[in-house]
């Protein structure tokens, strides 16, 4: 009686050494065919290719430059008013006033993102012409469209210069604010952010000295009906912290965020980026040549099939 030879441990016991053979084969003839289908229609891949190509390098001549201007900002109030709430902020609790405004950062940097202040300043600069310039007729000063329904408005200017003119962001380590203006003019863009810096200091600064003049004469007209000496004494320690807090603001230009990069004209337009576009297209250009190219043969050989 004959043993049976043992099996290779490499072999499974289902599948002979032929069977993977044959289909290790057929792969590799699919493969080849493949590829041999490709190189027959190597012009029809080429010529996709080519035209998506074109029109990458055609969009990236023509597409208008877009230029970002940015400036970072550092918050000019937390240290201010951490100060006076350490000092006086127990008694101006008990009076309810506020000193310092303790979250003023969050406070301006909510303000500077705000649609109110895009709004105000898209109005003071009669912004929406230059936003919606390819609808506005310079010569004439008018839309160019006559239905007024079709006109863009403040909404339309506000939603626009929040969403993709106007930037801001926070850097979570450090605590700095980025503000920044895309725009197609680089000049355009760094006055609109220097503007937008100017005019939230002003704007929180003045909004302060009002509240802390308005404190201030309520501060004076109780210590004139108070009687109690400690009563004085307190009153008179709110006075003096709204008086710091008049000062400070009319003394300080960078009120609420302090410039610590300023803006510069950019002199390079940060999108289209011309290469990426090109070699994209070029990319996307080959792909759909190849799928194509399989389609064809694909199709072709079914009708010979129909044909036999």
């Amino acid at each position: 009686m004959t043993d049976t030879p043992e099996r290779p441990d490499h072999m499974p016991p289902s599948q002979p050494a032929y069977v993977m053979y044959g289909e290790a084969t057929q792969d590799n003839i699919d493969l080849v065919r493949v590829i041999t289908s490709l190189w027959e229609r190597k012009w029809l891949i080429l010529g996709v290719t080519a035209v998506l190509a074109i029109a990458g390098i055609v969009y990236a001549l023509v597409a208008t430059p877009v230029y970002r201007a940015e400036v970072v900002l550092a918050s000019a109030q937390e240290d201010r008013g951490s100060n006076l709430a350490a000092g006086l902020g127990g008694l101006a609790s008990l009076a309810g006033i506020n000193l310092g405004r303790q979250g003023d950062s969050t406070h301006a940097l909510a303000t500077l993102r705000s649609r109110a202040f895009a709004e105000s300043f898209i109005i003071d600069n009669d912004l929406i012409p230059v936003l919606f310039a390819s609808q506005w007729n310079a010569e004439d000063g008018k839309w160019i469209s006559e239905g007024p329904d079709e006109h863009p408005d403040i909404r339309d200017a506000v939603r626009f210069f929040t969403n993709s003119v106007r930037l801001v962001a926070v850097n979570e380590d450090s605590g700095l604010i980025e503000l920044s203006i895309e725009w197609t003019d680089p000049e355009v863009a760094a006055n609109w952010v220097g503007q937008l810096v100017e005019r939230i200091n002003d704007q929180l600064r003045t909004r302060d000295l009002d509240d802390a003049r308005r404190q201030l004469e309520y501060l004076q007209s109780q210590l004139q009906v108070a009687n109690l000496v400690e009563l004085r004494q307190a009153i008179s320690r709110l006075i003096e912290g709204q008086m710091q807090t008049i000062m400070l603001a009319q003394a300080k230009n960078e009120y609420a965020f302090t410039v610590i990069d300023p803006a510069r004209v950019p002199d390079q337009p940060t999108r289209p980026r011309k290469p990426l576009i090109v070699v994209l297209m070029t990319f996307c250009g080959g792909m759909l040549g190849i799928f194509c190219a399989l389609i064809y043969n694909a199709v072709r050989s079914r009708r010979r099939e129909d044909i036999h």
